[in-house]
């Protein structure tokens, strides 16, 4: 059975979405290596609808700011 998905809903199926937890109690930049190469990063909110502009990415890993027990998640396209 073959089923038609806009290319919008694929590349939205695609994208890892990690969550992040601060524990220490102090702001930081934190990098997370991947076992691909990211195209993009973008940070969203809990129900993983996108929130503002790209994040840092090179090649395989990302850099975010987080703050002091903050939880974010982040969607990442390889």
């Amino acid at each position: 059975m073959r089923y038609a998905c806009p290319d919008t809903f694929l590349s939205e199926m695609a994208a890892v979405k990690p969550r992040l937890v601060e524990m220490e109690g102090i702001d930081k930049t934190v990098t997370v290596k991947l076992p691909f190469k990211v195209s993009r990063a973008v940070r969203c909110n809990i129900i993983e609808e996108e929130q503002g502009g790209p994040e840092e990415a090179h090649d395989d890993t990302i850099a975010l700011r987080l703050g002091h027990h903050a939880i974010e998640t982040v969607k990442v396209y390889p």
